[in-house]
C-alpha cells in the first residue's frame, strides 16, 4: 500500500515531505497489513498517521518505536519537521479524538 498525502504539498514539492514520506513507505513495505497518512500541515510541520493491525497488542510507546525505528534514519533537520505522530491499531480509527487532526485539522497557525 502507498502513504497516502491527503491534503498539502506533494512529496515532489517539498524535500524533507518527501523524505518522511520514503520513510513511513519503507514502514509499510515491510508490513503490508499497514497503512498511512503523511501531510504538512504547516511550513515545519509534518503529521503522520499509521495505521497496523499488529499495534492491537502493542502499548503506545512499543508503536511509536516501531515507526520511530524508520524515521530515524532521517537527517535531523528533516525529523523536526515530525510534529504528530499517531500510531492506531485498525479498530482505533473509529475514536473521533484519535483522527481529529487528520479527519477535519484545525488550520496552521504557523
Amino acid at each position: 500500500m502507498k502513504v497516502k498525502i491527503p491534503r498539502g504539498p506533494k512529496p515532489s514539492d517539498d524535500e524533507r515531505l518527501c523524505d518522511i514520506v520514503g520513510a513511513v513507505q519503507r514502514y509499510l513495505d515491510e508490513n503490508p497489513k499497514s497503512s498511512a497518512d503523511v501531510y504538512r500541515y504547516g511550513e515545519f510541520l509534518v503529521r503522520i498517521r499509521v495505521v497496523d493491525p499488529s499495534f492491537k497488542s502493542l502499548s503506545r510507546g512499543e508503536r511509536h518505536q516501531k515507526v520511530w525505528d524508520y524515521l530515524e534514519t532521517l537527517p535531523e533537520d528533516t525529523l523536526s519537521d515530525v510534529s504528530y505522530l499517531l500510531t492506531l491499531a485498525p479498530g482505533d480509527r473509529d475514536l473521533p479524538a484519535a483522527n481529529r487532526e487528520f479527519d477535519d485539522p484545525l488550520p496552521a497557525r504557523i
